[in-house]
């Protein structure tokens, strides 16, 4: 029987202490399902099945990390992540698919595209993923996605400004893995954090394609528009 469970990469002080919050989260909500954390410090008495003490090459590490997972069935979460339900049945999709993950809020960037040849020459309708919450498999295309994330984070770390989110969504659409897009209640972010992307007004971040409501023929469609896109083209 395949063995499940859940990775954490943290570094430094405060990292490790949203990464314990986070497992106490993940115990009450999952028990039984264990946790291994990598970090750069001894924790005795920490919560976790296991921790690894490895060496900080770079900020983002866990993309020389994943593919250590001691686990065939792996869910990894980012350290500022609370669990709020029982989520260990999402494993059960690995009998189908190699990843899944969240969209993340931007589809395609133009920063990103006028750096990463690879990124621009992906469509539009292939969104990014956010990094923070994903579930793989050992399989032959789990294992090429990650290490085509690693390659590619490093080829284009100076360009990106070490950001892995464009380098994973070159290598999610190179590997031609079997991916499933979660439901967003996997990946709940912040007002805050919506807002901020909103401020932006990026070209590539969540622009509308199809419209899709009752009223749309009448003279004020509109009212069911979000009130940011209203006066705007649509």
């Amino acid at each position: 029987m395949a063995t499940r469970g859940v990775v954490y990469v943290a570094f430094g002080d405060r990292f490790v202490a949203e990464a314990v919050h986070s497992v106490r989260s993940l115990q009450r909500h999952c028990p039984g399902l264990p946790a291994v954390l990598f970090t750069d410090q001894p924790l005795p008495g920490a919560p976790f099945a296991e921790v690894r003490v490895v060496e900080v090459g770079h900020i983002r590490a866990k993309v020389d990390l994943l593919a250590q997972s001691p686990f065939d069935e792996t869910l990894y979460l980012d350290s500022d992540t609370r669990v709020v339900h029982d989520l260990r049945d999402v494993f059960d999709v690995l009998d189908r698919f190699d990843l899944a993950m969240c969209h993340d809020f931007a589809r395609k960037r133009e920063t990103m595209a006028r750096v990463v040849p690879e990124y621009a020459a992906i469509p539009y309708a292939f969104s990014e993923f956010n990094g923070g919450v994903i579930l793989y498999s050992r399989s032959e295309a789990a294992n090429r996605f990650l290490e085509l994330w690693r390659q590619r984070f490093h080829q284009y770390k100076e360009q990106t400004r070490g950001w892995d989110q464009a380098t994973l969504r070159v290598a999610a659409w190179e590997s031609r893995a079997r991916i499933l897009t979660l439901p967003p209640e996997f990946n709940v972010r912040s007002e805050a954090v919506r807002r901020r992307v909103a401020k932006q007004r990026m070209p590539g971040v969540m622009v509308p394609r199809v419209l899709h409501w009752h009223g749309l023929h009448e003279a004020k469609w509109w009212h069911g528009l979000s009130p940011k896109y209203r006066g705007s083209k649509y």
